[in-house]
């Protein structure tokens, strides 16, 4: 499986190899235009755009976000703006929007369904009049329960140069939240994800059994000299494999009108492992819009 982390887009949209879970840890509005109505045009057309173009690999890859202290728009967002933007603007789920939040990402894995449980935070200490910024975020840190696999925060906890700031006017300055530091040692996530800090460290390192990582893909200038982090989990590599491939129908246009395609589902050591998963595919439909008609194994396949 591949997990795509990035933070601190400012308006950027990469693009981006194909991924079963992208991560974006906050700022993704333009920094050159903080009005309200811009970023929600900008959210609703040019950001939705950029999502539903992405190169998801089968029917579970989502793109799972959290908005940042730039992103004045989402912070007075709704739940029913928050829906609207969410089922109108994105095509079949695909885009999932967490406000201290937790979300269980479902994914297949040889012949059983499994989880990653995530949390996403956007609130950070005060250094100005920006969103999502709070004096009480013990409140909003609480929230976080123990158990999570991935957690990932805009603002950047004070844990191994995270929010070390290393070039500009700043340079050697430490902009960490401690306070958020203390609550991510409490958790103990498997993977621990910030942004906020666009110099912090970016090298995936591994301190008290937490894999973690700063993923601005911006430098403090506002240019995109980072690349986005990349997990790849592939499990083994068989030279003879077995794709899954489903037919499918899916509703567009709120359900008027119907798409048709085939789609890998998965591709797996063994025949006997891909028809598990094909059965229970059969048995389990997570994606309502998709209306599979019928799966196929392709046998033999040499890599």
């Amino acid at each position: 499986m591949r997990i795509i982390v990035l933070s601190d887009l400012h308006g950027y949209l990469p693009e981006l190899p194909d991924f079963d879970l992208l991560i974006i840890a906050g700022d993704v509005c333009p920094a050159t235009n903080h009005n309200r109505h811009f970023q929600e045009y900008w959210l609703n057309h040019d950001f939705s755009i950029w999502v539903n173009s992405l190169r998801y690999r089968n029917i579970f890859s989502r793109v799972v976000m959290i908005a940042g202290n730039h992103d004045f728009y989402l912070e007075g967002l709704s739940k029913i703006r928050k829906n609207e933007w969410l089922s109108y603007h994105i095509v079949n789920n695909r885009l999932v929007y967490l406000d201290n939040e937790e979300y269980d990402f479902e994914y297949l894995e040889v012949d059983e369904l499994k989880h990653i449980k995530l949390f996403g935070c956007p609130y950070c200490k005060i250094f100005g009049n920006w969103a999502f910024m709070r004096e009480n975020l013990e409140k909003y840190y609480s929230a976080i329960p123990e158990g999570i696999d991935i957690l990932f925060t805009h603002d950047a906890a004070d844990i191994n140069n995270l929010g070390m700031i290393s070039m500009g006017r700043y340079a050697g300055e430490n902009a960490g939240n401690a306070l958020l530091a203390e609550h991510v040692k409490r958790v103990k996530p498997k993977y621990y994800f910030c942004g906020h800090i666009h110099s912090g460290n970016h090298n995936l390192e591994e301190i008290d059994g937490i894999k973690m990582a700063n993923v601005s893909i911006m430098n403090e200038d506002y240019e995109p000299t980072h690349e986005p982090l990349i997990i790849e989990d592939y499990g083994y590599n068989p030279s003879i494999c077995y794709p899954l491939i489903g037919s499918y129908e899916m509703d567009i246009d709120d359900g008027h009108d119907t798409t048709e395609g085939n789609e890998l589902i998965g591709v797996f050591g063994t025949y006997e492992k891909a028809l598990k998963a094909l059965k229970l595919l059969e048995s389990h439909n997570p994606e309502p819009g998709y209306k599979y008609r019928s799966f196929e194994i392709h046998e033999n396949l040499i890599l």
